[in-house]
Order: C-alpha cells, then sequence, then structure tokens
C-alpha cells in the first residue's frame, strides 16, 4: 500500500469511528433516556396483559429492585387519540381544547419513539409573564383573558410549525387522521403500582437518566438547538440553521482541502482533522433530522455546571486541543507558516 492510500485509510477509518460512535450514542440517548418533553413510550403487548404496572414498567425498562419505585411517579398513561384539524384554534374555549393543557404528536414513522410534547399551557404562561412586565399591576385574571385573546385566533397547525420546525401545518391533520395526536390533562391521575395493565394501553415515562458517578457525571436527554455546547443557542431558528449549513458546508470543503495537501507522515493532525470533520457531519446530522442536537453528557464539577454535551463535541474539541499542541509543541509542524528565505536571510546577517 503507498503512503497517500494508507493516509487516506488512517483517515478514513478515524472519521468513521468518530461518526458511528457518535450517532449510535445519539441513538441510545433518544430511545433510553427521557424527560417531560421526551418520553419513553412503552405499550402493552399482549403477554404482558394482567401484570402490575410495577412489574410491567420495571421489565419494559430494566429497572432493579427499588428504581422502579422511585420511577413510577414518572410513569403515565397515555390518553386515547383526539380527531383535531391543523385550522382549529388551539386557544379556544371549545371543551375538546380547553380540557387539554398540551399534546403529545407522534411526528416520526415509527410510534414507539419518543413523541414531541407541544404544551397550550406554556405558551399561555409565558405570554403572561411578559404582559406582566409591561403591566405589573394588572391582576392574574385580566392577564390570562388578555394573553387568551391575543392568542384566539391561533390555529393548531401555525403554532406546531413554530413550536417545532419538523412539522408543517399540513401535518396535522395527517397525524391526527392516523392517531398520533394525544391530548395531556391538566392533572395527570396518580397510578396504583399495583393496578394491572390492559390491553391498548400505553404508558409514558417522563423521567430517566443514568447516574455514572453520583451527581458529578451522569447521562440525561437535551437537546441543542445551537453548535457544541450550546454555541449560537440564542439566534434565531431560520438563521441558524442557514448558517449551520454553510459553516458545515465550508468546514467539509476546508477540511479535505488541508488533509489532500498534508504528506503521509503528518498523522497525527490528519487523526485531529478527522476527529473534527465527524464531529461537524455528526452533529449536522441531528439538525437534517430533527432540527436540534441531541445531547446526553452533562458534568458537574462543583464549581461549574458544564454544558451537556455528546461524542461529536468530544471529537472535535479533541482534534481541535491536538492541533493548537502540534503547533504549539511541535517545531516541524506542517501547519507553521514556513519561513521565507528573505526572513531567514535577514535573521542571519550580523547588525
Amino acid at each position: 500500500m503507498t503512503p497517500v492510500k494508507k493516509k487516506w485509510l488512517i483517515f478514513v477509518s478515524v472519521f468513521a469511528f468518530w461518526l458511528v460512535a457518535d450517532l449510535w450514542t445519539k441513538h441510545w440517548a433518544d430511545t433510553s433516556l427521557a424527560n417531560s418533553g421526551h418520553p419513553l413510550v412503552a405499550r402493552v403487548a399482549d403477554g404482558d396483559v394482567g401484570k402490575a404496572l410495577k412489574t410491567f414498567v420495571a421489565e419494559r425498562y430494566g429497572f432493579d429492585g427499588d428504581e422502579v419505585l422511585k420511577a413510577m411517579p414518572h410513569v403515565e398513561r397515555l390518553e386515547a387519540p383526539i380527531d383535531i384539524k391543523s385550522e382549529a384554534k388551539i386557544f379556544a374555549d371549545s371543551d375538546t381544547i380547553a380540557s387539554s393543557r398540551g399534546y403529545w404528536i407522534f411526528w416520526r414513522s415509527d410510534v414507539d419513539l419518543p413523541p414531541r410534547r407541544l404544551d397550550r399551557a406554556l405558551e399561555l404562561s409565558r405570554l403572561e409573564g411578559w404582559l406582566r412586565m409591561a403591566n405589573p399591576a394588572a391582576s392574574r385574571e385580566a392577564l390570562v383573558d388578555t394573553a387568551k385573546k391575543s392568542l384566539a385566533d391561533t390555529d393548531f397547525g401555525s403554532w406546531a410549525a413554530d413550536a417545532f420546525r419538523k412539522l408543517n401545518p399540513e401535518d396535522i391533520t395527517r397525524l391526527s387522521a392516523e392517531q398520533r395526536i394525544h391530548p395531556m390533562p391538566w392533572a395527570a391521575a396518580a397510578l396504583n403500582p399495583e393496578q394491572p395493565v390492559a390491553a391498548g394501553e400505553t404508558y409514558l415515562l417522563t423521567h430517566r437518566q443514568v447516574d455514572v458517578s453520583g451527581e458529578w457525571f451522569k447521562y440525561l436527554y437535551a437537546e441543542n438547538p445551537g453548535a457544541a455546547f450550546g454555541f449560537m443557542k440564542g439566534v434565531e431558528p431560520d438563521l441558524r440553521k442557514l448558517l449551520f449549513m454553510l459553516l458545515s458546508l465550508v468546514a467539509f470543503i476546508v477540511i479535505i482541502s488541508i488533509s489532500h495537501r498534508l504528506p503521509p507522515t503528518s498523522r497525527l493532525v490528519l487523526i485531529a482533522f478527522a476527529g473534527i470533520l465527524s464531529g461537524a457531519v455528526g452533529n449536522f446530522i441531528d439538525r437534517i433530522r430533527y432540527g436540534f442536537v441531541i445531547d446526553f453528557i452533562d458534568m458537574d464539577l462543583g464549581f461549574m455546571q458544564w454544558p451537556t454535551y455528546n461524542i461529536a463535541d468530544i471529537g472535535i474539541s479533541c482534534g481541535v486541543v491536538v492541533l493548537v499542541l502540534d503547533l504549539t509543541f511541535n517545531k516541524k509542524s506542517v501547519l507553521a507558516t514556513p519561513k521565507t528565505p528573505k526572513a531567514d536571510a535577514a535573521k542571519s546577517q550580523p547588525a
């Protein structure tokens, strides 16, 4: 094998390793970790009918001993799907809408994957907070009434598309017809751990994290609309999406061009660029699929809470660190700008 072919073999191997590790761990986080907006789904199969709820939950999620009892307060029964159209006024006072604080929407083709939570109550509360800042002396009843009136003409499709960019108004009518939209009651009924589960029931687990080493190192589900460690999180969504696409394209072209020009002996620099590129590609794939990046590694160092991150961020960070170290301590680094003959000659002449 020629040195050039060996160089590209190393680059592709490192790139593939980081990318596969990143995508696999994100899939694991998506299907194994839960929070209030990203619950895990457990549908009662024929073989589960009649089991105690705590037994069903323990078997489905792999809880041991007292873990299942700690998890029970976070278990909810999924309400029956509703028929609602995209043009429905989502903040109206009709019985169907007013009885729900929000909706679980199974927007992906696999209905066993976590649904998306859209919360009417949160939207009203957010607008009420803005109104209170504008008029601190107003009563809560007056603020709520004003908030409802200002949102009265908002239809379900527009509201859903604004709250979650992977949906569009036409999706709501289709998902409703497919029985993929479920209401969230204002107060979920408490479930008895000993009650038997019945055929056709579906349960949601709204909290699950993995404590790797106490409070300072754990796995928990998080969504990041920004870049590594939350960069550009506050930028307007459409502008942020465009910027990320342009930056990803530029990064891909630049890294491939530099790697092409690297000599076969510069393996450490080549590995660093492969890690950076794989991290950028991994996060870019998430933004295309979901509109956000899945993060799950959480560290509390005591003196600071490190931003939640993922394997792609590790690949990017390690690659950058390696490049900086090589440029700083390697006198023959291929990253350093070569000295011009004139500069060398000037240094060699006596003053």
